[in-house]
């Protein structure tokens, strides 16, 4: 009688167990595919990024800004002073 009832008692917490194993592992899963979804956007983002850095920093943009933000210009041959050395 006490072998079974140890049996019995072995076979719930193995039964428990099973369970929580299965719930945690499909929680872990869960988790990881938002992460992975998550990812694939700040992957997607950084691209957008990337491609909006290449053009702001192209030398031609930044000459423009410079001409109209600024007011700068190229000097003429009379305002280019060279050092004496």
């Amino acid at each position: 009688m006490l072998l079974r009832t140890l049996l019995a008692a072995a076979l719930v917490i193995s039964a428990v167990g099973v369970v929580w194993s299965t719930h945690t592992h499909r929680a872990l899963v869960s988790e990881v595919e938002v992460l992975r979804a998550k990812q694939h956007e700040l992957a997607v983002e950084m691209g957008q990024l990337q491609l909006e850095e290449a053009s702001l920093a192209h030398p031609g943009r930044i000459d423009q800004a410079a001409r109209a933000s600024l007011g700068m210009r190229l000097p003429d041959n009379r305002t280019v002073v060279e050092p004496h050395r």
